[in-house]
């Protein structure tokens, strides 16, 4: 029995497709559930990120093999507590590091992104374990600490 999820998704892009995966989302009826917010401010983030249980970067590789460089958006969005669901790509490898802060998927997997998020969203303990790594006030305590390290060395 496929299991429903009580959640409200948000798109933030500027995707010029975008109308066509509104007229997707209205087909499906699942409009009241979907919110798409186009292009935002780059200081409006944090407020979005912030309010989000999870993120999902579905990253792929282009036809030129371009891919995804260090995807800064899964740090900015572990720095306001959200656990990850990515595209198992280059160095997003080495920003995810355990199965509550982020899960990875294959480019494109519909099916593991939708389990990935199910699997997220159930599971309590996920935003507690990404602020107690990736909190803004933890990374920069992390950062002084290493600073005053190098300073003693030398």
């Amino acid at each position: 029995m496929e299991q429903k999820l009580d959640v409200e998704l948000l798109i933030v892009d500027s995707d010029p497709e975008r109308n066509k995966l509104v007229t997707k989302v209205e087909k499906l009826g699942t409009a009241e559930n979907v919110n798409f917010y186009g292009a935002v401010a780059q200081n409006e983030l944090p407020a979005l990120y912030s309010s989000a249980q999870i993120v999902v970067v579905p990253s792929v590789v282009g036809q030129n093999r371009d891919q995804e460089g260090l995807g800064l958006i899964i740090i900015e969005t572990m720095g306001c507590g959200c656990a990850v669901i990515a595209s198992s790509l280059g160095v997003i490898r080495d920003v995810i590091q355990d199965d509550y802060s982020g899960i990875f998927v294959e480019p494109a997997n519909f099916v593991e992104i939708t389990s990935a998020a199910s699997e997220l969203l159930n599971n309590k303990d996920a935003r507690a374990s990404v602020l107690e790594k990736f909190d803004w006030e933890v990374a920069s305590n992390r950062y002084v600490s290493l600073l005053k390290d190098l300073i003693s060395t030398t």
